[in-house]
């Protein structure tokens, strides 16, 4: 891990102490200390992943909330020209209000 991103984990580890939620899209790059840990690096943004939850839960998702969830995909994705493992938006997409 770069130096930068170590002093920044450790202050936020020091404001907020141990995380009980690590969800992430991006590689594992040290030991991950969390009650529940789900990382999918073959996902182009946390935001699907997220999305998924919340289909898999019939949740009903506020305009405000879908808006927040896209916004999150496209900037993850280069508003969706990056290239990811997995189709990023398909029915994410479809289901925003």
């Amino acid at each position: 891990m770069r130096r930068a991103a170590r002093r920044a984990a450790s202050l936020l580890r020091a404001r907020i102490g141990r995380p009980h939620i690590v969800v992430d899209h991006h590689q594992r790059v040290g030991p991950v200390d969390a009650d529940y840990c789900d990382l999918r690096p073959h996902y182009g943004a946390t935001s699907t992943i997220l999305t998924e939850y919340l289909e898999a839960a019939e949740a009903d998702v506020s305009q405000r909330l879908a808006t927040a969830l896209l916004y999150g995909i496209k900037s993850d994705t280069l508003m969706l020209n990056r290239e990811t493992g997995r189709p990023t938006c398909g029915r994410s997409c479809r289901s925003i209000p």
